[in-house]
């Protein structure tokens, strides 16, 4: 994974100072009831680190025809959920109207659901719309936007108890600018994502070894199986009683006992 080069990083950066207006100072996290951290560690909150804002989708009916199938990517709540991390493809565009009505956001922001499935997290791969069911995060250089993404990996069910427990359940752009998070510094950042990576590549190795043998063992049951009731799983005696024999003897205690099937009879004892 690579950082957002300068050059891009500036292309979405304000044109003018009327932003400053309207900008307020983030606040840091009340650390009173935190635990304390490893040296050189500070509690921060998203807004400290970057831009955080939820994605724009402004038209109704979303589903408007007209918004939809021009050259740029739109990315949604389902798309983030099944990306794994990384968002590498998409399956629906937005038109030149959608995008108006949208943003796009650059490749590497950090994508945040907040409706539906909340807080499964991706970092785009490219330059992307999304609703305002999603929510972006944009770090600041020197912020490892892999270790922001781990770390609401780590809390993702934490950060669902907080959801109201309404039918559909979400949070709010609020509670994000809220939460804090255990910031280490630059350096020790990218070691941390470098040994995460590492440790789950080889988990993820040791999954498909497990789920190999796992298929290795169903085919093996049904070959047991298969062998047992083809008479070749245990050897043949010649002194065994003939199942047609066994048969036989059924079918004579059921005649004694007037015709009915023994296991009628024993219930019916």
């Amino acid at each position: 994974w690579q950082a957002i080069p300068e050059a891009e990083y500036r292309r979405y950066l304000p044109k003018d100072d009327r932003w400053k207006q309207r900008y307020q100072e983030p606040t840091p996290p009340d650390t009173a009831n935190l635990p304390p951290l490893p040296e050189g560690w500070v509690w921060v909150t998203l807004p400290q680190l970057g831009e955080l804002s939820r994605g724009k989708s402004k038209y109704r009916p979303r589903n408007a025809p007209f918004l939809y199938g021009g050259p740029y990517p739109f990315i949604q709540t389902g798309d983030i959920r099944q990306a794994e991390g990384f968002i590498t493809h998409y399956t629906q565009t937005y038109s030149e109207a959608g995008l108006a009505q949208s943003r796009l956001w650059p490749a590497g922001t950090l994508c945040i659901t907040i409706a539906a499935n909340i807080a499964d997290t991706a970092v785009l791969g490219f330059e992307a719309c999304f609703p305002d069911s999603v929510v972006g995060f944009i770090p600041e250089f020197g912020v490892e936007v892999l270790f922001v993404d781990y770390y609401f990996r780590t809390i993702k069910s934490r950060i669902e108890r907080l959801a109201p427990a309404t039918a559909q359940k979400n949070i709010n752009l609020e509670m994000l600018q809220k939460l804090p998070i255990p910031l280490p510094p630059p350096a020790e950042q990218r070691r941390i994502v470098a040994e995460v990576e590492r440790r789950l590549s080889v988990a993820r190795e040791a999954e498909k070894a497990v789920e190999a043998n796992l298929k290795r063992i169903a085919r093996l049951r049904q070959a047991i199986l298969k062998r047992a009731f083809e008479g070749k799983l245990v050897p043949q005696d010649p002194n065994d009683e003939p199942a047609e024999a066994l048969l036989g003897r059924i079918r004579a205690q059921e005649d004694a006992l007037g015709g009915l099937p023994l296991f009628q009879q024993g219930h019916g004892a």
